[in-house]
């Protein structure tokens, strides 16, 4: 028995020190594996955040479509399918800047392709049947152009380029020299972020939470530029954490120069610097942005006489950045199909007369919205009713995990209403007859194209801000078929009842904020 006892005691023994000894090997493998993952990314679910590129389309087609009611079959003839074929023209213009190398691309006011979309705007209105077209020339005051720009990054012995990063609307370049500046990242670049972090003289790198996009996003919202600019920072670079790796074309900086930068780009970079083991990462960047004078523009508009000079006037900024199917291709779409609705209505059914303006845009000087209120009378006099066309037709897009996943619904829709107590609930009650999905809170005041123009008279907006706004995922594939159709359907609408009111029973928009729902 004693035997037995001590060879099971021995054995036990054996097992513990098996077991003791498996254990320091793993944890040294582990402790060995931990140590080399810091320098290079682990496989796995990790390194497919690094592969993720872009989202996964529906196509044209899958988008769900509202169906029509008695109520609404009159709107039948607006076709969704049909106006998507506008947005695909509109960037067939963006995809020739981009081809005669203009390397921030697309339809951008005082550019060539700005006069090729007013003359596209101009043959469609004629092809839809408007007959009275006008196109007033507009002098373009100096202009900040973004001409070419370069970013790389050295360190480990490795050098990358950093493919999506875009000068900072507003921020000053270099004037084409190559300058260099060490990297240092500082986070979310809150207050504790910067605390003890010299970075004058140095590149900074800010990661930036969208809101829900790079239009407005944690760096540029809670003074992390700001932050950078008076610690003396070289310059700065906001990367924006939307999955995947979008050019945007926002505001980045203002007193040194400034970057906005894809999330998989400045993970890269944030990456590289972890595996320096303290060794300076320098970065290397230019940028010719020159101010240039004498572009011009253009103003168009078509009008459809109505019975009446009382107006309903239809507004839609032509310009945008790199593709721009749905900021603005969208609006376009949507105004051009409403002109071809009531064009083709006979005169005495039309009670009032109908103005749709090509707006040459905001982006730059809004110097068509200013020929507007220099001219007021000509476009606002007796209107009932202003509305702006602007990102529509975005398809809705999930953020989950480190993908975002399209979905096969819109985007939801922003919403303003000035026009008194009366215009609200006719506005509400057709955009719900086709589905216009909007936020329960309405803007206090319109943050798009009107903004210098809505209080000349009643006015309605709708407008989608989405991560792909401003970006170069702005494209045909993010465009909901159903939102183009939806919306433009609930704009004739709105404009048949509001037809059937009477100018006493409208009033112009009061200041920002105190017209409430």
């Amino acid at each position: 028995m004693r035997l037995v006892k001590m060879d099971g005691m021995r054995a036990a023994f054996a097992i513990l020190a098996i077991v003791a000894l498996t254990w320091t090997v793993g944890h040294f493998a582990w402790a060995q594996g931990s140590a080399q993952s810091q320098a290079n990314p682990p496989n796995g679910r990790t390194q497919q955040e690094r592969n993720y590129t872009e989202p996964v389309y529906f196509a044209p087609d899958a988008g769900l479509r509202w169906p029509l009611t008695p109520e609404t079959k009159p709107y039948g003839s607006i076709d969704g399918t049909h106006l998507r074929e506008y947005i695909k023209e509109l960037i067939d213009i963006s995809h020739r800047s981009r081809d005669r190398g203009d390397q921030l691309w697309g339809r951008i006011t005082g550019q060539p392709a700005d006069a090729e979309t007013a003359q596209w705007f101009m043959d469609k209105l004629k092809q839809a049947g408007v007959t009275d077209i006008h196109q007033e020339q507009l002098d373009l005051p100096p202009q900040a152009v973004t001409k070419s720009w370069n970013v790389t990054v050295e360190g480990n012995g490795k050098t990358m380029t950093l493919e999506s990063a875009l000068p900072g609307r507003g921020s000053p370049g270099t004037n084409g020299a190559v300058a260099d500046a060490e990297a240092i990242y500082v986070g979310l670049g809150t207050a504790s972020d910067f605390m003890g972090r010299d970075v004058k003289g140095k590149a900074v790198f800010i990661y930036s939470q969208p809101l829900p996009g790079a239009w407005t996003s944690s760096g540029s919202r809670y003074d992390a530029i700001t932050r950078a600019e008076n610690g003396g920072a070289a310059v700065v670079f906001i990367s924006i954490q939307i999955p995947g790796n979008f050019k945007e074309a926002v505001g980045s900086s203002t007193k040194e120069p400034g970057f906005t930068l894809g999330m998989k780009d400045g993970l890269a970079v944030r990456e590289m610097m972890e595996a320096s083991n303290g060794r300076p990462v320098h970065v290397k960047f230019s940028s010719d942005i020159q101010m240039v004078s004498g572009e011009k523009t253009s103003l168009v508009w078509g009008v459809i006489p109505g019975m009446t000079d009382e107006k309903i006037v239809i507004n839609a900024h032509r310009d945008g950045y790199f593709e721009a199917a749905d900021d603005n291709g969208s609006g376009v779409a949507n105004a051009l199909g409403l002109a071809e609705y009531f064009a083709k209505m006979p005169k005495e059914k039309r009670k009032r007369t109908i103005i749709i303006i090509g707006n040459p845009g905001h982006h730059n000087t809004p110097v068509g919205s200013q020929y507007m209120v220099a001219h007021k009378d000509v476009f606002f006099s007796k209107a009932a009713l202003l509305i702006n066309c602007e990102h529509t037709a975005q398809a809705g897009a999930d953020l989950y995990g480190f993908k975002l996943m399209m979905t096969n619904s819109p985007w939801d829709q922003n919403w303003f209403v000035g026009g008194g107590p009366k215009l609200a609930p006719v506005v509400e009650k057709d955009l719900d007859a086709f589905g216009v999905v909007r936020y329960a809170e309405m803007d206090p005041s319109p943050p798009g194209d009107i903004g210098m123009t809505y209080k000349l008279a009643p006015s309605l907006q709708l407008i989608q801000q989405s991560p792909f706004y401003h970006s170069d995922h702005d494209t045909l594939d993010t465009i909901s078929t159903g939102a183009l159709e939806n919306v433009t359907r609930a704009y004739a609408k709105i404009i048949d009842d509001v037809n059937k009111m009477n100018l006493s029973d409208l009033v112009l928009p009061q200041d920002a904020g105190s017209e409430g729902r």
